[in-house]
């Protein structure tokens, strides 16, 4: 009886698991980006934000500083590149009046030459940078800008 019972069960989840695999494979063009890439993408270089900027370094290290003014506030830690497309950076954040520890990671996927981000865990899909660049790109710059 019990048999019985669970039988569709086990062919509906497997069903779903197989049409879950051929949905994955809809779009062979469409890939995250692998370890390589992201370090290629972020590594001795500057992200330039609205109001800010984060240093990417050889080996691992990342500084960077948001806001301005008493807004203002800096991190020294350590950045990693994952195979699975994602690129995490950490550290204990410093401004005029508090501290925290913060991890913040981004998600990166190439589809038809365009690199797309998210921040996660829940941020939405956009156009990181365009093929060819466009602009309104984000701003990856030589160097360390930071200073």
């Amino acid at each position: 009886m019990m048999r019985t019972r669970l039988g569709p069960v086990i062919i509906l989840l497997a069903g779903g698991w197989a049409f879950g695999s051929v949905d994955a494979w809809a779009n062979p063009k469409e890939r995250p980006l692998t370890r390589k890439e992201i370090v290629d993408l972020y590594e001795g270089k500057s992200w330039l934000w609205e109001k800010g900027v984060g240093f990417f370094a050889a080996k691992g290290q990342f500084n960077a500083f948001a806001g301005d003014g008493k807004d203002r506030s800096t991190v020294a830690g350590s950045w990693e590149a994952l195979d699975d497309g994602r690129l995490c950076f950490s550290g204990v954040w410093t401004a005029k009046n508090w501290r925290r520890f913060a991890r913040t990671c981004f998600a990166h996927k190439i589809k038809d030459g365009h690199i797309y981000q998210r921040r996660l865990p829940q941020g939405q899909w956009y156009i990181f940078r365009h093929e060819p660049s466009q602009e309104g790109d984000q701003k990856i710059v030589a160097g360390d800008q930071t200073g």
